[in-house]
């Protein structure tokens, strides 16, 4: 099963950038680095 998220910067008018996991570890990861950067995060 793949994972994919996406990330976005809340303080432009870009739609979210979609990346694709092979485990929920490396998504949940991801999540947490994009999060700590000040990004909103979502699962798709």
């Amino acid at each position: 099963m793949k994972y994919t998220v996406g990330f976005m910067n809340p303080f432009s008018d870009a739609d979210f950038t979609w990346r694709t996991f092979d485990t929920i570890e490396e998504a949940q990861k991801f999540i947490e680095q994009q999060e700590k950067l000040g990004y909103e995060t979502g699962w798709k």
